[in-house]
């Protein structure tokens, strides 16, 4: 009995011990297999794998390589999940020592590789399901490379919202939510989330939750509180507990070295270009060491190689790229590398020389010399244009120096370390100081701001002339006045200011003496020194034609504005009853008298008579009161409203080249103007229809000039917008601005004010000479291109009415034929409509530079010796 009792003890004994046992054990799973997985794509500087392979084990970096902002994939299978509801938990590491590791949950498609969440398993799948993922809750304000934010929620916020979800084969997602969520402001800290998901249908399944682990990031965190910041396993994923049954010790982690440092790239500049334009191209990035490598196709890197800003002009081609990868190379964590690009296409309207950012420049040097000094410091071939007169390494300037400076700069500007040579005598200004200058210290003078108010190029005067010209004396019946009465020109004595009198080359003019088309004794006062087409001599040879035994002589106008009025005085000084020009200069005041007119003025108040060419321009022009209007964005000040509250003009152009010139009525620094100078700011630009500015070449006018000149250049026929903005100044000021180069340019709407008449062309003492085609008369019976009307003046000659202090001075004063044949080849073309087969043999000269010495020609028949 007591060996029975003993037995029954223990058997009692040894029950309770298993329940016991079975009551005190984790509660693991039997129904269900549970399994977590992540993925890896090839070890770090090897073949990458893709699609991606998923393992039970954990990662280093022989098995994968992932970039920080990247999400390592994970899954979990789940087989033979029955119909209902279930629910999942698993957790992160979101900081491991004070840095951030896995900072929140993504999509699972992160990374480069093609990640398949159901790659590998049996049996059939459904299409996924997602389930947004809860946006995090927990933030630090975190200083990264886009300034203080709360992290992660806003890196998590940068996301798409496709890439913010989990997803689900063969279950529903019905609901995510941390249980809880980790703090991301202590030293360690885990993140867990609960995956609530059904399955349907009669028999058990097998699930997939799919999702990522994003990769915390510099970008974001700011170094070194970043994922590559971490040693050794840190980046732990676990899986804990399926319908609230532990599923294991399923815990998968990546090693750091798998982890590569992803320096951010970002790459700004234009996605439009034009060649032999300097574009500028900068990329920033979060690497603390990085190491830039550029690939430009399409043109050529002119500065910058190796650093994050560069500088490329570009060939003619159509198409362009910009190319940058970055490495980082401060060896703490392996780095891969980053690449970003901007694909290019060639603009069709581009400007003649590299402008500012934005447009504007507040350098004394203003955007011509600035683009001219890069250009020739990069180690191009810089020369003469209807911009720039250069020689040796040398660029003709203007100097305008403030008031009572002009001696101190003067003697300044000498000296061997800027180098001004070759002074211009501008005679009576005492503010603009003109000689050439060497382009490579053209910056010195930006520092030069106490002596100086601005600086420019000097356009290079344009001279009215056309290409083709004929029988002008016959036109004009001037033949019949000189066999008639019996006039020559004798006693009387003409001058002409043009560019050039024997420049070319085999001295020509001796040639013209011998053929008797000049006379032995034409007097020069002063030939260009820069060269010329010699269109004075083609002049004189036209007054010759019809004032044979007029007295003659020649001083050139084309050095600069102040010396063109300087030989106008000079010629009335040499003792010249009648003057005659050709020459226009775009700096002189279109709504005032500028120096050149003053000069005209005082030589007739002496008697003397002066014909000018009116100009070749037509009616290419716009004038108008400025009227403010909110400006686009990005651009400063008011745009100027053309009416409707329209701030654009269209306008149509064709291949070419264009230079536009505004000026608006304000004082007039260089003139003597100084109290105030301008007062009122304008800029001129090119713009697309919303507002986006193409390029200008402003300058900060305050105090200084009222003028902008915007060159440019176009490959096709195109349309763009001009847009006139008041960047400073609240004055509704008289604008105006006309279009000196482009005879393809077509105002398409708010056309007014289009008088083209300025400078010594519209003086008051001087008269003005329009044109119309010689065999457009009655001499030839009105012979002309069809379509014209008889005796029509032609379409490039300039028509009048700018007025000056609120008078219209009524120009043109007449017309005069716009034909002679000369001796002098222009580069035009033999067409003369009054013979059978069309020409002659002879050179034509075209445009209001050959009427008006037609004019001063008939003058000297009938002005009294």
């Amino acid at each position: 009995m007591v060996i029975k009792w003993f037995q029954s003890i223990y058997h009692f004994i040894a029950c309770c011990s298993i329940l016991l046992l079975i009551i005190s054990a984790p509660q693991y799973l039997h129904a269900q297999n549970v399994k977590l997985e992540q993925g890896q794509n090839g070890g770090v500087g090897l073949t990458p794998i893709d699609p991606i392979e998923w393992i039970t084990g954990n990662a280093n970096s022989g098995k994968a390589h992932y970039s920080e902002g990247q999400s390592i994939p994970y899954r979990v299978v789940l087989t033979g999940v029955s119909p209902g509801n279930h629910s999942l938990v698993v957790e992160w590491d979101i900081r491991k020592d004070n840095k951030s590791a896995i900072d929140f949950i993504t999509s699972y498609q992160q990374i480069d590789e093609v990640v398949n969440p159901t790659a590998g398993l049996s049996g059939s799948f459904s299409s996924p399901s997602y389930f947004a993922i809860p946006t995090p809750q927990s933030n630090v304000l975190t200083p990264g490379l886009y300034g203080d934010q709360m992290q992660p929620f806003y890196s998590f916020n940068q996301l798409p919202s496709a890439q913010r979800r989990m997803a689900a084969f063969n279950g529903t997602i019905n609901n995510v939510s941390y249980v809880p969520e980790g703090d991301p402001s202590t030293s360690n800290s885990s993140s867990r989330i609960k995956i609530d998901f059904s399955v349907t249908g009669p028999t058990s399944k097998t699930v997939v939750i799919a999702w990522g682990g994003h990769i915390a990031s510099r970008i974001d965190w700011g170094a070194p509180n970043a994922a590559s910041d971490i040693s050794g396993s840190p980046y732990h994923t676990r899986l804990i507990s399926f319908d609230g049954k532990t599923a294991g010790n399923q815990d998968r982690s990546v090693q750091s070295q798998a982890i590569l440092f992803l320096p951010s790239c970002n790459l700004t500049g234009g996605v439009t270009f034009c060649d032999e334009i300097a574009y500028t191209y900068s990329v920033s990035t979060n690497s603390p060491t990085p190491v830039y490598n550029w690939v430009i196709t399409g043109g050529v890197i002119t500065a910058g190689h190796g650093t994050n800003t560069i500088k490329v002009k570009w060939d003619a081609v159509n198409n362009g790229n910009v190319s940058v990868s970055i490495t980082d190379q401060s060896g703490v964590v392996p780095s891969a590398t980053s690449t970003c690009s901007l694909a290019l296409t060639r603009d069709v309207i581009c400007p003649y020389y590299t402008p500012n950012s934005g447009g504007k420049t507040n350098d004394l040097i203003g955007s011509e010399l600035s683009s001219l000094y890069e250009s020739s410091s990069s180690g191009n071939t810089v020369s003469s244009n209807f911009i720039y007169t250069i020689e040796s390494g040398l660029v003709l300037i203007e100097v305008i120096a403030r008031a009572g400076e002009y001696n101190n700069l003067l003697s300044l500007l000498r000296t061997s370390t800027y180098g001004l040579t070759g002074e211009i005598d501008n005679g009576d200004n005492t503010l603009i100081i003109t000689g050439f200058f060497p382009i490579a210290n053209l910056p010195l003078l930006n520092a030069l701001t106490d002596l100086i108010n601005y600086v420019r190029p000097v356009y290079p005067a344009i001279g009215n002339v056309g290409t083709i010209t004929t029988k002008g004396d016959q036109a004009m019946r001037s033949e019949l006045a000189r066999l008639g009465y019996g006039i020559t020109g004798k006693d009387i004595k003409v001058g002409v200011l043009s560019d050039s009198y024997n420049k070319q080359p085999g001295n020509p003019a001796l040639a013209n003496v011998l053929n008797n088309d000049l006379p032995a004794d034409v007097r020069v006062l002063k030939d260009s020194p820069f060269g010329g087409l010699d269109e004075g001599r083609a002049m004189l040879q036209i007054v010759h034609d019809i004032a044979p035994e007029a007295k003659l002589a020649f001083r050139t106008g084309f050095i600069s504005a102040g010396d063109f009025a300087k030989g106008i005085k000079e010629l009335q000084k040499d003792t010249c009853d009648i003057i005659v020009d050709d020459i226009t200069y775009i700096t002189e005041p279109f709504l005032k008298d500028g120096k050149v007119a003053q000069a005209v003025d005082e030589v007739t108040a002496l008697g003397v008579s002066y014909f000018t060419a009116a100009g070749n321009f037509g009616n290419k022009s716009y004038e108008g009161i400025f009227s403010g209007s909110p400006a686009p964005q990005g651009v400063v000040g008011q745009a100027h409203n053309y009416g409707g509250g329209d701030i654009y003009q269209n306008i149509s152009v064709g291949p070419g080249t264009y230079t536009i010139v505004l000026q608006w009525e304000d004082p007039i620094y260089s003139l003597g103007e100084t109290a105030t100078g301008t007062n009122n700011d304008l800029d001129i630009y090119l713009t697309n229809d919303s507002g986006v500015t193409l390029f200008g070449f402003n300058r900060n006018n305050l105090g200084g000039d009222p003028i902008e000149v915007l060159p440019f250049t176009v490959r096709e026929n195109a349309s763009t917008n001009i847009m006139v903005i008041r960047a400073a100044g609240s004055e509704n000021v008289r604008f105006k601005y006309i279009v000196f180069r482009g005879d393809k340019i077509v105002f398409n709407e708010h056309h007014v004010g289009s008088s083209t008449i300025v400078g010594q062309a519209n003086a008051l003492g001087a008269m003005s000479v329009g044109a119309v085609l010689y065999s457009n008369t009655a001499a030839f019976d009105f012979k002309r291109p069809e379509g014209d009307a008889p005796f029509t003046v032609a379409s490039f000659s300039s028509v009048g009415g700018t007025l000056i202090n609120g008078v219209n001075r009524n120009k043109p004063d007449f017309v005069a034929a716009n034909g002679a044949n000369t001796t002098v080849q222009l580069g035009g073309i033999d067409v003369d409509l009054d013979l059978p087969d069309g020409r002659d043999g002879f050179f034509n000269f075209y445009g209001t530079s050959a009427a008006a010495p037609h004019a001063a020609g008939v003058a000297a028949l009938l002005k009294i010796g």
